[in-house]
């Protein structure tokens, strides 16, 4: 099972609601800056995100074992498509002891739970954090979020061996994704190319009738 690299002491046990979803059955997985770590990325580290099927469901749970809503991160506040439908939590009065954990709705990540249930790792594959911010980006519509996006997809670029390997694109699920990660080691995909990557898109998802 894969290991998140560890936290700072001064961030308390960033892991605590992942451990308390798990331990209710309920699947998450990392997400944010703490997944971008365990893939070699040295970036520090802000709130705890997990995607959940359920935000509401995870939400409930968490609370039952102790933990309080939150007011939204103000870090956050031009990042509304981030932070859309989330729920943010603590454990404890106080933020620096115990991290504040935002629970997203997985599918509005195009991430499909599957890869993810009560027992399995909460670490997803390279391959569907790729995938998952290629159709994240395609779709987000205010520039804040595209370039959220957009510079955590080159921290994966640039310090994940793995994403760099030139096999590494063909193990994407679909054509289209194989083909934009290729295109976007080596040079960015600008805003006026988006349409097309749609396109590209919807033209293999939803082939014409016959």
């Amino acid at each position: 099972m894969s290991q998140l690299l560890p936290a700072p002491r001064k961030h308390g046990n960033r892991h605590e609601g992942a451990e308390a979803l798990k331990s209710c059955g309920i699947p998450c997985t990392v997400w944010g800056e703490d997944l971008l770590r365990h893939f070699g990325v040295p970036t520090i580290i802000f709130d705890h995100f997990l995607l959940v099927p359920n935000v509401e469901t995870a939400a409930s749970k968490l609370e039952s074992l102790g933990f309080h809503p939150l007011p939204p991160n103000p870090r956050y506040r031009f990042l509304e498509e981030l932070t859309r439908n989330s729920i943010r939590l603590s454990h404890g009065q106080y933020i620096d002891d115990h991290p504040a954990v935002v629970l997203l709705p997985a599918c509005a990540w195009h991430f499909s739970m599957r890869l993810s249930s009560p027992k399995s790792d909460i670490i997803p594959p390279l391959s569907a954090v790729i995938e998952s911010y290629i159709d994240t980006s395609l779709d987000a519509k205010t520039l804040y979020f595209r370039c959220h996006l957009g510079t955590h997809m080159a921290y994966l670029a640039e310090y994940s061996k793995d994403a760099k390997d030139p096999g590494f694109p063909g193990i994407l699920r679909y054509k289209y994704q194989q083909d934009f990660w290729r295109s976007y080691l080596k040079r960015p995909i600008y805003d006026n190319e988006r349409a097309e990557w749609r396109r590209r898109r919807q033209s293999e998802l939803l082939p014409a009738d016959p």
